[in-house]
């Protein structure tokens, strides 16, 4: 069972998580770009999202990518079916 003392220290991980992804989207997107329109706001937010969670590394990981790029062995177009 958690006691309070537990629920606090994940709580204030979870903040401390989300507190650092919203400093480098400021930082690093909103600060330096004027969206002209909304559309232009989602389509950039989304590739600044998807570089986040699939090519940066974070140190919370190591310096690893949350989602590492898989290899194939053998490209598609080599392979005999």
């Amino acid at each position: 069972m958690l006691t309070e003392e537990d629920h606090l220290s994940q709580a204030l991980r979870f903040h401390t998580s989300h507190e650092s992804f919203n400093g480098k989207l400021r930082d690093e997107l909103l600060d330096g770009e004027i969206f002209n329109t909304l559309l232009e706001a989602k389509v950039l937010i989304e590739r600044w999202r998807k570089e986040y969670n699939t090519i940066r590394p974070h140190s919370s990981l190591g310096y690893r990518a949350p989602v590492p790029e898989t290899k194939l062995l053998y490209p598609p177009d080599t392979v005999e079916h």
